[in-house]
């Protein structure tokens, strides 16, 4: 099928219309034979094709639109949710230098808590450390070793089993923001 040549339809369509509205006048019917020799089924097919294809793509537009806008709207809440944290704690800091200043009792200052807790998260108290040495001293004990090993690799499990328990414990700690 040879490619549609839509502005000679759209013009052939016209001349149709406007001329073919006229009985007798010789370039009426002319015009409506020219309009009828192209407008076969064939070139309404490829015209509907086309449009169902122009269609599809204005959904898949919409749809990828869509998800565009999704993002956005996670995006705003997460600069939201920043800006409200940092608000809070430049609030608290306010605060906290006017109390030190005015020589007030200090105020609550939950977001700053929050905050250190978080901080405090990323650290480990000594207890875990001492564990966590302690498991790595007797594996290397254990590779250095050439004899039975069984008491070694007892002393470790029991080792690993009292780290595990120690930091389930500072886990824990941590979710209740007790103090370290």
């Amino acid at each position: 099928m040879t490619a549609l040549n839509k502005q000679a339809l759209r013009q052939l369509a016209t001349d149709a219309h406007e001329l073919g509205i006229i009985k007798r006048y010789t370039k009426g019917i002319e015009a409506n034979k020219r309009f009828v020799a192209i407008a076969t089924p064939l070139t309404v097919l490829a015209l509907l094709d086309e449009l169902e294809a122009a269609e599809s793509k204005c959904r898949e537009l919409a749809a990828d639109n869509q998800r565009a806008m999704d993002s956005l709207k996670q995006a705003d809440a997460a600069v939201k949710l920043a800006h409200e944290k940092f608000s809070a704690l430049a609030d608290e800091n306010m605060a906290l230098k006017s109390g030190h200043y005015n020589g007030m009792v200090l105020p609550e200052t939950p977001a700053t808590d929050a905050f250190l807790a978080e901080v405090r998260a990323g650290a480990l108290p000594a207890e875990v450390m001492a564990a966590i040495q302690k498991v790595a001293r007797i594996r290397l004990d254990l590779n250095d070793f050439d004899g039975d090993n069984r008491g070694i690799i007892d002393c470790l499990g029991e080792a690993e089993e009292s780290l595990i328990e120690i930091v389930n414990k500072f886990a824990a700690q941590l979710r209740k923001g007790a103090a370290l």
